[in-house]
């Protein structure tokens, strides 16, 4: 029986017989294989009255978009083939396949060519040290490995022990990071499957809520310490930057005159430069960094960013002990909810998180928002003196500048 194989009629493929193929109407040699409800897709042809079938993967780690495409791949190539322009899909396989096995590559040794990849280099720096990170540490006990021998065990249990190390959510990153590794490692030829397409993904909480009340806030600003790490948590608050905006802040994104911080695209989530203004109370605290000569401004050597998060925020809630647990993105997200509550507009408040606008808004609306961002900031500023000076009786001004 043929039938279009696309999302939409999976279901009904699968209520049919429970071991059936179903060939696809639109690509000649695409085909659907059902077993116990388990849904495989390849493409088969013939030359010289020999059949090939080559298994192109599983629903639903393979799409059948992803699917339909591989399979015109194929039979692009097979044209090509028959016209003397190439080689047949199946011998394009065998030819990798005879690659990987005489020059068996090892997990680790190839770490260094795919980290030399022209599409990663070309990725956000912090993605990619997050990328290495995973690689290079986390999946160090998989390193000596043959990497067509790195198996679906293998992943699973590495997993786990990530998982039981550092939490669900640092174990999906890192597997994401490995499944895309494995998935370059194919194309290039080193090994025929990705093993880390069936494990499993752990399931990750609901995303955060969590924002600090202002007697929490006066409390972690009274109990801040006198450092970078106190620094940074007063500028976090005070700008509703990222953690790694300020804590990678260098000392040529500062303008003191024009009272700005501008962290470049290259540092920002979304790939957009990001000027924020600087209220008095942030540009005091600038102001009284001592200046060095490392061009990060919490750099503690040369050319190296703030470091050492965890160790640095375990010390303060010694000392802190807030009732509820937080985390420095729940400063970001105080940020916004106190610029609601100063009467901020909605996107005035998303220009100052740097949040793009919906597409439409950002192709004819190219109006920046400077100004209203620094009457915001100024607000949100002026509410923390309030909250401070209510809490102490303190000269506020002379408590900032301490």
């Amino acid at each position: 029986m043929k039938r279009e194989i696309t999302e939409k009629n999976i279901p009904q493929i699968i209520k049919g017989k429970p071991d059936q193929w179903q060939m696809d109407t639109k690509i000649r040699g695409f085909g659907a294989r059902v077993r116990n409800g388990v849904v495989s897709f390849s493409y088969q042809y013939k030359v010289a009255d020999k059949s090939y079938r080559l298994t192109i993967g599983t629903h639903p780690a393979t799409s059948c978009a992803e699917a339909r495409r591989a399979a015109l791949e194929h039979q692009g190539q097979k044209e090509r083939a028959k016209d003397g322009r190439g080689s047949y899909p199946h011998e394009a396989r065998s030819e990798r396949q005879e690659k990987a096995n005489q020059a068996p590559e090892t997990l680790g040794g190839l770490l260094t060519k795919y980290f030399d990849n022209p599409k990663l280099k070309q990725r956000r720096a912090s993605t990619v040290t997050a990328i290495k990170l995973h690689l290079e540490k986390h999946f160090a006990r998989l390193h000596a490995l043959p990497i067509a021998g790195v198996t679906l065990e293998y992943v699973d249990t590495t997993l786990e022990r990530i998982a039981e190390e550092r939490g669900d959510v640092a174990a999906n990153r890192a597997r994401a990071s490995l499944s895309t590794f494995f998935a370059w490692a194919v194309k290039k030829g080193y090994c025929q499957q990705n093993p880390v397409i069936n494990s499993d993904q752990r399931g990750e909480n609901e995303p955060r809520s969590r924002t600090l009340s202002d007697e929490e806030i006066v409390k972690l600003w009274l109990s801040a310490p006198d450092d970078f790490y106190g620094t940074i948590v007063k500028l976090l608050l005070l700008t509703g930057c990222r953690r790694d905006e300020i804590g990678g802040l260098q000392w040529d994104e500062i303008d003191l005159e024009k009272r700005t911080i501008t962290i470049p695209g290259s540092r920002t989530k979304n790939g957009k430069a990001h000027t924020v203004p600087l209220s008095d109370t942030a540009l005091s605290i600038i102001q009284s960094i001592p200046r060095t000569t490392f061009s990060h401004v919490f750099g503690r050597r040369r050319d190296t960013r703030f470091g050492g998060w965890s160790k640095y925020k375990d010390a303060f809630d010694a000392t802190l002990k807030l009732e509820k647990e937080w985390c420095l993105h729940d400063l970001r997200r105080t940020f916004r909810t106190g610029l609601a509550a100063c009467g901020v507009a909605p996107f005035v408040a998303e220009a100052c998180l740097n949040h793009l606008p919906p597409k439409i808004e950002q192709t004819y609306g190219r109006y920046d928002y400077a100004k209203e961002k620094r009457e915001a900031l100024d607000k949100w500023a002026h509410h923390l003196k309030t909250e401070i000076a209510k809490a102490t009786g303190a000269n506020v001004t002379r408590l900032l500048k301490k």
